[in-house]
């Protein structure tokens, strides 16, 4: 499983972290997962403080890592053509 993700570099698991995450621990506290800061209104990631990034710096992440993927599958189909 570990190479698939590290071959494909699936969205939610490399810039948007925390997709499908359940309520932390009451000892577990930490800041907001990246998901839920850009998918607000989870009860549970509203009353964590906020992700390391804002929304705006993940959308741009986001939009980096989609040309990047997108590239890369250029380069895939058509080795050579830079």
């Amino acid at each position: 499983m570990r190479l698939l993700i590290d071959d494909h570099q699936p969205l939610w698991n490399v810039v948007v972290e925390g997709f499908s995450n359940n309520a932390p621990g009451a000892r577990r506290r930490g800041p907001r997962p990246p998901w839920h800061e850009l998918h607000p209104g989870v009860p549970w990631a509203e009353a964590l403080s906020s992700a390391s990034k804002s929304a705006d710096r993940l959308r741009a992440a986001v939009h980096e890592h989609l040309l990047r993927q997108q590239q890369r599958m250029r380069q895939e189909t058509h080795p050579g053509s830079g």
